[in-house]
Protein backbone atom coordinates (compact mmCIF):
# COMPACT_ATOMS: atom_id res chain seq x y z
CA UNK A 1 0.00 0.00 0.00
CA UNK A 2 2.64 2.52 0.98
CA UNK A 3 5.13 3.50 3.62
CA UNK A 4 4.52 5.56 6.76
CA UNK A 5 5.03 8.79 4.77
CA UNK A 6 2.52 8.08 1.98
CA UNK A 7 0.02 5.58 3.39
CA UNK A 8 -2.67 8.26 3.99
CA UNK A 9 -2.48 9.73 0.48
CA UNK A 10 -5.57 8.80 -1.52
CA UNK A 11 -5.20 8.40 -5.29
CA UNK A 12 -7.37 10.91 -7.21
CA UNK A 13 -7.76 10.04 -10.88
CA UNK A 14 -11.14 11.78 -11.31
CA UNK A 15 -9.78 15.35 -11.27
CA UNK A 16 -6.69 17.05 -12.71
CA UNK A 17 -3.78 15.70 -10.67
CA UNK A 18 -0.08 14.95 -10.71
CA UNK A 19 1.67 11.61 -10.84
CA UNK A 20 4.30 11.57 -8.12
CA UNK A 21 6.58 8.88 -6.72
CA UNK A 22 7.06 8.59 -2.97
CA UNK A 23 10.68 9.42 -2.17
CA UNK A 24 10.74 6.81 0.58
CA UNK A 25 9.12 3.68 -0.92
CA UNK A 26 8.74 4.46 -4.65
CA UNK A 27 4.94 4.16 -4.68
CA UNK A 28 3.39 5.82 -7.74
CA UNK A 29 0.62 8.13 -6.53
CA UNK A 30 -2.07 10.17 -8.32
CA UNK A 31 -2.14 13.25 -6.12
CA UNK A 32 -4.42 16.27 -6.03
CA UNK A 33 -2.80 18.85 -3.77
CA UNK A 34 -4.07 22.42 -3.76
CA UNK A 35 -1.89 25.49 -3.28
CA UNK A 36 -1.66 27.33 0.06
CA UNK A 37 -4.62 29.58 -0.78
CA UNK A 38 -6.77 26.55 -1.69
CA UNK A 39 -6.90 27.45 -5.38
CA UNK A 40 -5.07 25.71 -8.16
CA UNK A 41 -2.97 22.58 -8.23
CA UNK A 42 0.39 22.35 -6.51
CA UNK A 43 3.00 20.94 -8.88
CA UNK A 44 6.42 19.98 -7.58
CA UNK A 45 9.61 19.30 -9.52
CA UNK A 46 9.42 15.87 -11.12
CA UNK A 47 5.60 15.71 -11.09
CA UNK A 48 3.71 14.74 -14.24
CA UNK A 49 0.50 16.74 -14.79
CA UNK A 50 -2.54 14.70 -15.87
CA UNK A 51 -5.99 15.79 -17.03
CA UNK A 52 -8.49 12.90 -17.04
CA UNK A 53 -10.05 12.03 -20.39
CA UNK A 54 -13.21 14.06 -20.95
CA UNK A 55 -12.50 16.47 -18.10
CA UNK A 56 -12.18 19.54 -20.34
CA UNK A 57 -15.45 20.82 -21.71
CA UNK A 58 -15.35 23.96 -23.84
CA UNK A 59 -18.42 26.06 -24.59
CA UNK A 60 -19.41 29.67 -25.17
CA UNK A 61 -22.01 29.13 -22.42
CA UNK A 62 -20.20 29.72 -19.09
CA UNK A 63 -22.56 27.25 -17.37
CA UNK A 64 -21.40 24.42 -19.65
CA UNK A 65 -17.63 24.89 -19.59
CA UNK A 66 -14.82 24.12 -17.17
CA UNK A 67 -12.60 26.82 -18.64
CA UNK A 68 -12.64 30.53 -17.98
CA UNK A 69 -11.97 32.16 -21.32
CA UNK A 70 -10.09 35.38 -21.83
CA UNK A 71 -10.82 37.54 -24.84
CA UNK A 72 -8.06 35.68 -26.70
CA UNK A 73 -9.40 32.30 -25.62
CA UNK A 74 -12.87 33.11 -26.96
CA UNK A 75 -11.29 34.18 -30.25
CA UNK A 76 -9.37 30.88 -30.41
CA UNK A 77 -12.50 28.81 -29.68
CA UNK A 78 -14.51 30.66 -32.33
CA UNK A 79 -11.80 29.99 -34.92
CA UNK A 80 -11.69 26.30 -33.98
CA UNK A 81 -15.46 25.92 -34.32
CA UNK A 82 -16.23 28.12 -37.32
CA UNK A 83 -13.04 28.17 -39.40
CA UNK A 84 -11.57 24.70 -38.92
CA UNK A 85 -11.11 22.99 -42.26
CA UNK A 86 -11.33 26.17 -44.31
CA UNK A 87 -8.41 26.93 -46.66
CA UNK A 88 -5.75 29.20 -45.19
CA UNK A 89 -4.83 30.57 -48.61
CA UNK A 90 -7.53 32.93 -49.92
CA UNK A 91 -6.74 31.99 -53.52
CA UNK A 92 -8.16 28.52 -52.77
CA UNK A 93 -11.53 29.90 -51.64
CA UNK A 94 -14.10 29.73 -54.44
CA UNK A 95 -16.77 32.32 -55.16
CA UNK A 96 -20.27 30.86 -54.87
Amino acid sequence: MGCEKCKNIVDRKDVPHVIRKCKHCGRVMHVYESNKNGRGLKIREGDKLVFPKGWFTLSFDPRKTRAKFTRYGLNWLAKQIFLKGLPKDKSKIRDT
